[in-house]
């Protein structure tokens, strides 16, 4: 996200110093667990995928997790009492941010992996290009507004460019997946595919949240949004236990599934 600035002339910012962790206990557990999960998941995939390597699925799902959840950081030293300046804030933001994208672009290719889902008219091209043009608007913005952004842009373009079409797209990813394998799926990866489309369905929805929360304060101070909003974090930690408990009953199930249905669903 942009660089954020007490004074609207090209000054250092000042230290911003945030509230004790006594005091703001609840939120900091909640910012904090929502990345414990994160790496947890993350670590847990990426094992995973060591012991089984031709799973793909498992990879894309690990490296999706590592990227979705860094923004959590600054929240975490918010609730933690930590001092820094906002510049600082703001440009791990413009770093995280995209990051938190190509996640979950990441959790899409390993949905589509795993499903043997036929790309359609989303090619693999496209996830490229659109990856890079996140990384593109957010350096752009930064570079050119990032000192005292006076208003709402980079907010409504990460959100209505990114971020809502990205968790459709897994949403439907989803929804193929679940009827491309009626024939053969048990009752655990159904249970999963289930429970990760409640999992995201949380995360769509933290979207508009999150866009009803920034617009109560000046654009400057974008972040004050983010990081007062307990129920954002609470929303972000039921969704990540959803996604993950779905992601564990999918792969357990598919690692039990019989080689021949595997086979046809693929069409080897």
């Amino acid at each position: 996200m942009p660089f954020v600035s007490l004074s609207l002339v090209n000054m250092i910012t000042p230290p911003v110093q945030f509230p004790s962790v006594f005091k703001d206990g609840i939120d900091f557990a909640l910012s904090a667990s929502v990345l414990a999960i994160g790496v947890i998941a993350c670590f847990f995939f990426f094992i995973e995928w060591l012991k089984h390597k031709h799973h793909k699925f498992l990879l894309y799902w690990s490296l999706g997790f590592l990227g979705i959840y860094w923004f959590q950081i600054p929240a975490i030293l918010f609730h933690a009492g930590a001092s820094f300046t906002l510049s600082d804030f703001n440009l791990f933001y413009s770093i995280s941010f995209p990051l938190a994208f190509i996640g979950l672009v990441a959790i899409y290719k390993g949905i589509r992996s795993v499903g043997f889902l036929k790309p359609g008219w989303i090619k693999n091209y496209h996830l490229w290009i659109w990856m890079i043009l996140s990384l593109a608007v957010f350096g752009t913005y930064v570079y050119l507004f990032g000192s005292a952004p006076d208003n709402y842009v980079i907010e409504f373009l990460v959100v209505f460019l990114f971020f809502l079409p990205v968790y459709f797209l897994n949403m439907y990813g989803l929804i193929q997946w679940k009827r491309d394998w009626k024939a053969v799926a048990t009752k655990t990866i159904n249970a999963g595919i289930v429970l990760m489309f409640v999992g995201l369905l949380i995360g769509l929805s933290e979207n508009f949240l999150a866009l009803r929360q920034i617009l109560m304060y000046p654009p400057q101070f974008w972040f004050l949004a983010v990081a007062s909003s307990r129920v954002m974090y609470l929303l972000q930690s039921v969704g990540m236990v959803f996604m993950i408990t779905g992601f564990f009953f999918t792969h357990h199930g598919f690692k039990r599934m019989k080689s021949e249905d595997v086979k046809s669903i693929a069409g080897v």
